[in-house]
């Protein structure tokens, strides 16, 4: 392990373990601990970190940190991140027929969402028409059905492809079809590919391990995921045809640092396919994504943010040869999936925990909450594009009002504090130990 270049005084080491003998020891041991600290994956977490810790780990600011916008990236993709460019609210939406979503969207649009990705049934999802026997009490229930390009074009009647900063959806296993669904839209609006930006999710590895519905044997499934990043290397190099997934993994059981490795396996599998067809890495990578997901733990989400970045850097440049900064900047989108607003049941007697209880049972705290905790700890990790998902319209609504107001002062950002830095906790030591651990 590599030395950090200016190490720290011996004497931050002897007083770290004299407060632990003197000061902390007997209070732990006056009032015990509440429970085991430990991270997703077992790690524990130590009362007190102070600059002795980072050398211990052999933490180099240079290496492992560094500056944001520059490699290895650990700290953000880009200069000034939430300070000059303010991160894109965006809302998972879609429910029955596609006339009665695009009422939905108009109205999301109009409280301030710039990005709208369609949530589909499960029978388009698995590339059923809504009339096919497999299909039945399924039709438009987790999403809108899309059967055909005119369910598309009335689904997007009256908003223009540019009109938002991206649209897109998942389509994990009908990727070049949902591709050939949004470049058709844009022909049909007159609006050119350049000038609109496409996200798909477009990653059917996953859907293996993790939430079913795969339609074709892993092979020529992730052959047909990458043949709509190929198209976009020639025709939409501005679109993101592939968004790897932890989201889904982390929710099947793995815990999302375990979910972040084996996304990363997927991608890499993803990548040396489309190299072996003949594309440089410098072409394909700066078109995938990553979805990292952490629902729990505030620092966890962070640190994993922070070490995807740099992990992701480090993969492209050392094992894959990059050379341009946008092929080594690893782009993230995270999810605020709403389960932070769902009321919640207390069997407990005490008073004020019940009057906590019933304060947080409120939808509009509930909404609040939810909402700046995803996107607290999506900024603190550095990150852009924090998405929402809310079932009902006054769900949405509300968790949209906590982060907007007057359509584009973000509260959560610019009245809290993290935007104040390009990564607001890169002088945390306690981030930093966390992400060179999951590193």
């Amino acid at each position: 392990m590599n030395e950090p270049k200016r190490p720290f005084p011996p004497a931050v080491n002897a007083e770290a373990e004299r407060w632990r003998q003197e000061t902390f020891d007997p209070a732990a041991a006056a009032h015990q601990e509440r429970k085991p600290f430990v991270t997703d994956v077992g790690i524990g977490i130590e009362p007190l970190y102070t600059p002795a810790d980072l050398e211990r780990v052999g933490f180099d600011y240079l290496r492992d940190a560094g500056f944001p916008g520059e490699y290895p990236f650990t700290r953000g993709d880009r200069p000034g991140m939430n300070r000059t460019e303010p991160f894109v609210v965006s809302a998972y939406s879609g429910f029955g027929d596609a006339e009665a979503c695009n009422r939905r969207f108009r109205k999301l649009i109009e409280i301030g969402t710039e990005q709208i990705l369609v949530a589909l049934d499960l029978p388009t999802q698995c590339g059923y028409d809504s009339d096919h026997e497999m299909s039945t009490a399924e039709v438009g229930q987790v999403g809108v059905a899309i059967d055909t390009l005119a369910d598309m074009e009335l689904l997007f009647e009256g908003i223009p492809a540019d009109s938002l900063k991206r649209i897109g959806t998942l389509g994990n296993s009908i990727g070049p079809i949902v591709l050939a669904l949004y470049a058709a839209l844009g022909e049909k609006q007159g609006i050119p590919w350049s000038r609109y930006t496409v996200n798909l999710q477009n990653d059917p590895l996953k859907e293996y391990i993790a939430r079913g519905t795969q339609i074709l044997p892993p092979e020529p499934a992730a052959k047909l995921a990458v043949d709509a990043v190929a198209w976009c290397v020639g025709n939409a190099p501005n679109w993101s045809p592939m968004t790897v997934c932890v989201n889904h993994i982390n929710s099947g059981g793995a815990g999302s640092s375990m979910g972040t490795a084996i996304a990363l396996a997927n991608a890499r599998h993803y990548l040396n396919l489309l190299l072996k067809e003949g594309y440089s890495i410098d072409e394909v990578a700066p078109l995938l994504h990553m979805f990292p997901d952490e629902r729990h733990d505030f620092f966890v989400s962070i640190a994993n943010l922070r070490a995807l970045r740099r992990i992701w850097a480090r993969l492209m440049k050392e094992t894959y040869g990059a050379t341009r900064p946008e092929a080594m900047a690893c782009r993230t989108t995270v999810y605020g999936p709403g389960q932070g607003a769902l009321a919640v049941e207390v069997r407990n007697g005490d008073e004020e925990i019940l009057d906590l209880v019933r304060a947080i049972d409120d939808p509009v705290t509930r909404a609040a909450v939810s909402a700046e905790r995803a996107f607290l700890a999506a900024l603190g990790g550095g990150c852009q594009t924090p998405a929402g998902a809310l079932a009902t319209l006054q769900g949405a609504t509300l968790t949209l009002r906590a982060v907007i107001v007057d359509g584009n002062r973000r509260v959560t950002a610019m009245e809290q504090g993290p935007a104040m830095d390009p990564e607001a906790l890169g002088r945390s030591v306690a981030a930093s130990i966390r992400a060179q651990a999951v590193n």
